[in-house]
């Protein structure tokens, strides 16, 4: 029953999780041997001890009213507690698992993933040059929302590779610690995310891409600025005139694993620092097919 049952709902498994499991790898010939070996294995326990006890059984002498009736042996005892152990174990794990799903689903990132592909340059193109050719190409495609490219993806993609920069300095004899996040412009349009003070990175500011920044509104509690737009942030000791002004502020989101810590986060551009992802933002109804394309375009 959970092999048919497995082979009913492996579609509706990867449509729901986005999942690329097949019903094939359960047809290997371990796999096969392990569930074999679990079905015989489970069969004699439960039905063997019972099996020998009828067969024990002396029908001639329950007739002559000859029934001695014994208390329950440690076998049977041992089946009864291991049925309770594993029937209450495996309900544990389904509710656990279950709190988990709608932890995923109803914990608020910041921003919105729906509809958002995630394409991994790596180190062997130039991100850039990949970032602009994807512009040009798709500028006039009604079903492209937004580009735009950064040095960390969200989360782990289909490369499972993830970094993280930061740094720390005092800020008016304050500890600040905030990581430090490469992007380009249109990011935050792409993740749907708006500024609740000053504004965006625009490229009719031609000093928007030398030392301006954007914040989250953790670390302009931090660095204790309830207006921090205008302000130059830089260590204390810094002299030479190397801070950087803050231009926007947005809300906290989740930029690595919802298990890791939540930092600050610093969003930046920069003409030389390597694009290593570029992300894509479509319309809903093209979501499957834009997905196929954009990865056929990434591996030419």
């Amino acid at each position: 029953m959970g092999v048919l049952l497995t082979y009913l709902l492996l579609p509706l498994f990867n449509a729901t999780f986005d999942g690329r499991l097949q019903f094939a790898h359960m047809l290997q010939p371990g796999f096969i041997g392990v569930i074999l070996g679990v079905f015989v294995l489970v069969t004699f326990v439960a039905g063997g001890y019972p099996a020998w006890q009828m067969a024990k059984f002396n029908a001639v002498e329950v007739l002559k009213g000859k029934l001695s009736i014994k208390r329950p042996g440690a076998i049977r005892n041992s089946l009864i507690v291991t049925q309770f152990v594993m029937s209450s174990l495996l309900a544990c794990c389904t509710i656990i698992a279950s709190q988990q799903l709608d932890f995923l689903r109803t914990r608020p990132v910041g921003f919105q993933k729906e509809q958002v592909i995630s394409i991994p340059v790596g180190n062997q193109v130039n991100g850039r040059q990949v970032l602009g050719r994807l512009r040009n190409k798709l500028a006039n495609d009604p079903s492209i929302l937004a580009i735009s490219g950064t040095g960390v993806n969200l989360g782990r993609g289909k490369d499972r590779v993830s970094s993280r920069s930061s740094v720390g300095f005092t800020y008016k004899g304050k500890e600040v610690a905030t990581d430090f996040l490469l992007i380009d412009f249109d990011y935050l349009k792409t993740l749907s995310i708006k500024p609740i003070a000053g504004r965006d990175f625009d490229r009719t500011y031609a000093t928007d891409s030398v030392k301006r920044v954007i914040i989250t509104a953790s670390m302009a509690k931090m660095m204790g600025e309830s207006n921090p737009v205008g302000v130059l942030m830089g260590d204390d000791a810094d002299s030479s005139g190397n801070k950087s002004q803050i231009i926007g502020v947005v809300p906290d989101f989740h930029l690595y694993s919802l298990a890791d810590e939540n930092r600050p986060i610093t969003m930046y551009l920069s003409n030389s620092e390597p694009i290593r992802y570029i992300f894509v933002r479509v319309t809903p109804r093209v979501y499957q097919a834009a997905w196929i394309s954009l990865n056929s375009y990434g591996k030419k």
